[in-house]
């Protein structure tokens, strides 16, 4: 029997069986507890770093990534909640302020390229 956990990021896809979290949410528990070990984050940041340095991974990483967004903005579900999501962090003050100072930095290196 499947049954949506109390505390699942994904309630609509949740796959849970029995106690614990479901497939999803467990590797979203598990990559955050990796990446709480700096030297899990050092290596890990290091052999994406070498993988993305080769051309042929980052066109077909590029094209992948692509791919499953285009799949995920077909989705009207998909979007009404990306919509909400974005329309709500984005009327936090200081969301809005670190996104003009990113912003300003952007224009400013621009700026002094040219």
């Amino acid at each position: 029997m499947n049954t949506t956990r109390p505390n699942c990021e994904h309630p609509s896809a949740c796959s849970a069986k029995g106690s614990g979290h479901c497939r999803s949410c467990h590797g979203r528990a598990v990559a955050k507890a990796l990446n709480a070990d700096p030297a899990f984050k050092a290596a890990s940041s290091a052999r994406m770093t070498a993988l993305h340095a080769d051309p042929e991974f980052k066109a077909r990483h590029a094209a992948s990534s692509a791919a499953r967004m285009k799949a995920l903005h077909a989705d009207p579900e998909f979007k009404a909640r990306n919509s909400a999501r974005l329309k709500a962090r984005n009327a936090d003050p200081e969301v809005k302020a670190a996104a003009a100072a990113r912003m300003k930095a952007m224009h400013a290196a621009r700026k002094a390229l040219s």
